[in-house]
């Protein structure tokens, strides 16, 4: 939702600019989400091992499958977006921000200058390591060096559940060598650092999570209680914000709706076809043959 909003048309009210809205700004904060995605992900990635369905022989093979894991969808998505902007420019000559109410965002694709030799370099090289948000094609490509590099102090935390001290130390030290590789200001590496701790949240969780279930068992209808309040609390908000623009100008809504559900409709065929057909048999080949490397390296 709150990519889209950055594609409503100049006629709308961006309700994120208005402090009086403040349930619909909680719903459309995409960085949230981002908090949430980053908490979730620490939680499947330790939760296994806590509960014995990995073992330390796993986790060698699953700290190596890391980044090709992450780099297969970042790169095949990653051309995808290139091409679609490419393409987009390429018609309608470069003036397809106009009707935009946040060109400054927007702007931040173009992808003037930018190759298709030049974008794949640049998804293969310098996404996990070396990652500018000034030098990208696509500006949220800046989740990537963060879930990369935090991985590892997950594998290491799991690492010393299990006694195995001296993998830990690696595990940390490749993290934080990942950290160290971006290309950013003061704040950015604050900011970012801020929102991989919530790897950690996710965690606790998983370590926690037997206590947690009895917590809260007295109420096992609460998971389902609390999805069905959600998408009705984005619905209602959804409407609520209509309301608001349909009271300033009208122009481009018709069409803003359109646009957004077509988009919406194609992203989930898109990343269900690519993942289904194209990601996870690389990821299934991929991961046979590491496991093949690291058992006759084991052996040998």
């Amino acid at each position: 939702m709150a990519h889209v909003l950055n594609y409503s048309p100049a006629g709308m009210i961006d309700p994120l600019a208005h402090p009086g809205v403040v349930l619909w700004e909680f719903a459309a904060n995409g960085h949230f989400a981002v908090l949430i995605f980053f908490t979730i992900s620490g939680f499947v990635l330790s939760y296994p091992y806590f509960v014995g369905g990995k073992t330390g022989h796993d986790l060698a093979l699953d700290a190596l499958n890391r980044m090709p894991r992450l780099m297969i969808p970042v790169f095949i998505t990653g051309m995808l977006c290139y091409g679609i902007q490419a393409f987009s420019d390429e018609i309608t000559g470069g003036v397809q921000l106009a009707p935009f109410s946040s060109p400054g965002w927007i702007e931040r694709w173009d992808v003037e200058g930018w190759s298709f030799v030049r974008t794949a370099q640049f998804l293969l090289t310098q996404v996990f390591f070396g990652y500018s948000e000034a030098e990208t094609i696509n500006i949220n490509l800046w989740t990537m060096p963060i879930e990369f590099a935090f991985s590892f102090f997950v594998f290491g935390i799991v690492a010393l559940t299990l006694s195995r001290i001296r993998f830990a130390g690696l595990l940390v030290c490749i993290g934080i060598v990942g950290i160290l590789s971006w290309r950013a200001d003061a704040i950015e590496y604050l900011l970012k650092g801020l929102a991989g701790s919530t790897f950690f949240l996710g965690i606790g969780i998983a370590y926690y999570l037997d206590h947690i279930r009895a917590a809260v068992g007295r109420w096992p209808g609460l998971p389902y209680v609390l999805m069905i309040g959600g998408l009705a609390l984005s619905s209602v908000l959804y409407l609520v914000f209509q309301g608001i623009a349909a009271h300033v100008d009208p122009y481009g809504i018709p069409g803003f709706i359109i646009g957004m559900l077509v988009a919406i409709g194609l992203s989930l065929v898109l990343s269900f076809g690519i993942a289904r057909h194209i990601e996870i048999p690389v990821i299934g080949w991929m991961r046979f043959y590491l496991r093949q490397g690291l058992w006759r390296a084991q052996d040998s």
